[in-house]
């Protein structure tokens, strides 16, 4: 198996930052290019917009803004461990754009973490992992509470 491009998806909690180690990890022993993405949820977009009296473009434009300064903070960690890396921030539904990414950046695998939701909150909400693992072009390495925890 030959894997060039691995994308990870964070979200800037403690899991992804665990997701960046594994990526880093498998980057190095793979000799892959990381590609990271952050994925402003359009909710995300619209809470933030109601009762400013901005336009959405405004809204969209602060909120890649600070995801921008957050994916460089996640970034420098990769810089400094000579990892070839692209950052990517994109507004949507978490889904498609991780799936949207994966067939325009040609990635080889996408490593991502469960969030572990179980009862009324995964049968409400989903799961972007459970769905990503479904529909995915390419393998999905992914992380559970324990092995996000030996994260490397």
């Amino acid at each position: 198996m030959d894997i060039k491009r691995i994308l990870t998806p964070i979200d800037f909690s403690s899991r992804s930052r665990d997701e960046i180690r594994w990526a880093i990890t498998l980057s190095r022993n793979f000799g892959s290019e990381l590609l990271v993405l952050h994925v402003v949820p359009a909710e995300a977009a619209d809470a933030a917009l109601k009762g400013t009296g901005k336009s959405w473009d405004i809204v969209r434009a602060e909120l890649i803004a600070e995801a921008s300064l957050l994916v460089d903070e996640v970034c420098r960690e990769l810089s400094v461990a000579g990892l070839e890396h692209e950052e990517h921030i994109v507004t949507g539904d978490p889904v498609e754009e991780i799936l949207k990414t994966t067939l325009r950046e040609k990635a080889d695998l996408i490593v991502l973490s469960s969030r572990s939701r179980t009862g009324l909150s995964h049968a409400l909400l989903g799961s972007v992992t459970e769905e990503i693992v479904r529909r995915a072009p390419v393998p999905v390495f992914t992380l559970n509470r324990e092995t996000t925890a030996e994260a490397a």
